[in-house]
């Protein structure tokens, strides 16, 4: 019979470990950045679009792109 009671404390101890594990995995994936690389003839305009975001949003959210100067491989951010 205690190694029965053990077993089930065990149990939840266990499953409540990967409850609260699951969560923070989740937090931190809504939490993450998006990031972009720039492909030939990508504007800011189509990635934009492409991420579901006006123009004004992908501005504020790389505030030190020049959205005329686009290289290729570079980083954006894309997230909101």
């Amino acid at each position: 019979m205690k190694k029965k009671f053990l077993l089930l404390i065990a149990t939840c101890l266990f499953l409540i470990c990967i409850g609260c594990a699951t969560v923070s995995k989740e937090e931190n994936r809504k939490n993450q950045e998006k990031v972009y690389s720039i492909q030939p003839g990508d504007t800011f305009a189509k990635i934009a679009q492409m991420h579901n975001l006006s123009i004004e949003e992908l501005v504020e959210m790389n505030p030190n792109k020049d959205p005329r100067r686009l290289y290729i491989g570079e980083p954006i951010k894309v997230s909101k």
